[in-house]
C-alpha cells in the first residue's frame, strides 16, 4: 500500500511539474521566460520631449527563427531598427515592437560584447532599452523589457556617467568600440537621433 501511495505521489509531482513548465514556456506576455515584464516602468517615467510617451508594448508571439536582416545569438535575434539612420528612442522602440522585440538590452557582459561586434555596425551612440532611472546606480533604472535591473545591473557591469533625472533625461545610450564609454551609459533627451538596435527573443 505504501509503495502505491509513493507511486501516486511521484506521478502527481511529475504532472504538476510538467504543467508548470508548459505554462512558463507559453508565458511570453507576463513574467515568463527571460524575466520580461516583471518590473513595469512606473507611470511617472515619461519622455517629455516626445509627447510624454512611455513604453507599454508587450510581446505576444515570439519569433521561431530570425527574419531577414537579423542575426542570431543564443535565444534571440538582433537587427538594426532603421538601417544606419539615427532615430529617436520612441521610433526605435516602436520599430522593434513591429518585429516582436524591444530596444536592445543584454543579459550579461558576453552578450553585450557580441552585440558590440556583430549587431552594431558603426562606432557611434546607440540607444539601450533603459528608459528611466534615478542617480548613477544602474540598478535604480527600468527597462522597456520589464526585466529587473536590480538583478541584471551587476551582470552588466555598467554605471551611469551622470546622475539621471526621471523626468528630463529618461533615455540612456551606449557607444560602440569606445574605450571611455565601454562600461558607462550616457543619458539623452529621448527625441534626439541615435543608432537603433532591436532584440527579438525567440520562442
Amino acid at each position: 500500500m505504501l509503495k502505491f501511495v509513493v507511486f501516486l505521489a511521484v506521478i502527481g509531482f511529475a504532472y504538476s511539474a510538467s504543467v508548470v513548465c508548459t505554462k512558463y514556456a507559453k508565458d511570453v506576455s507576463g513574467g515568463g521566460a527571460g524575466g520580461y515584464y516583471v518590473r513595469p516602468i512606473p507611470q511617472n517615467c515619461r519622455g517629455q520631449h516626445i509627447g510624454n510617451w512611455r513604453p507599454t508594448f508587450r510581446i505576444r508571439e515570439r519569433w521561431t527563427r530570425c527574419q531577414r536582416g537579423y542575426k542570431k545569438y543564443k535565444n534571440a535575434c538582433y537587427g538594426l531598427a532603421h538601417g544606419n539612420h539615427n532615430i529617436n528612442f520612441r521610433d526605435n522602440e516602436q520599430r522593434c515592437n513591429r518585429n516582436q522585440g524591444h530596444v536592445v538590452t543584454w543579459n550579461d557582459r558576453a552578450e553585450f560584447m557580441w552585440i558590440n561586434h556583430n549587431a552594431a555596425n558603426q562606432n557611434k551612440w546607440y540607444w539601450v532599452g533603459v528608459f528611466c532611472g534615478r542617480g548613477k546606480d544602474i540598478r535604480n533604472s527600468y527597462l522597456v523589457t520589464g526585466q529587473d535591473m536590480r538583478i541584471l545591473g551587476p551582470k552588466w557591469g555598467f554605471r551611469g556617467a551622470h546622475p539621471i533625472n526621471t523626468h528630463s533625461h529618461p533615455c540612456w545610450m551606449w557607444h560602440r568600440n569606445n574605450g571611455t564609454w565601454m562600461r558607462q551609459f550616457h543619458h539623452q533627451h529621448c527625441h534626439e537621433g541615435r543608432g537603433g538596435l532591436c532584440k527579438s527573443p525567440l520562442a
